[in-house]
């Protein structure tokens, strides 16, 4: 079977996983100012929950001029369980399914909440740090 050194090496195309918890819930102070977003993929299917920040279509040319977008201030909102696309039939992101699958939503809602994330506490910025 393939491994994930066979696909970093390029002997394969294919990756050995198919689900994988990306981002954890926004739990702490740190990650609620920066949006507390999470994300849980389910291939093909990806969960997005929270406040995702920079959700935009620029155009195909960055900065698209025709229209002024402020990349930090457009977010989506994904409440739980969240918000759910089909990154192979939208690579966009642009259709939420979580209405219409909702069973599967929740699932990955539930998944997610039982995933564990090593997060140290590395105590206070430095002084310099701004």
């Amino acid at each position: 079977p393939d491994t994930p050194g066979d696909l970093i090496a390029g002997h394969t195309s294919v990756s050995p996983r198919t689900e994988w918890a990306q981002t954890p819930l926004g739990e702490n102070a740190t990650r609620a100012e920066h949006g507390g977003d999470a994300c849980y993929v389910r291939y093909p299917h990806k969960l997005l929950v929270g406040r995702i920040a920079q959700n935009g279509w620029p155009g195909q040319i960055h900065p698209n001029l025709t229209v002024a977008w402020d990349s930090f201030s457009d977010y989506l909102e994904c409440p739980p369980p969240g918000c759910l696309f089909d990154v192979v039939s939208d690579p966009s992101e642009r259709f939420d399914l979580a209405a219409t699958m909702p069973d599967l939503a929740r699932e990955l809602y539930a998944a997610l909440r039982a995933v564990e994330f090593y997060d140290p506490d590395r105590g206070a910025p430095g002084p310099r740090a701004g």
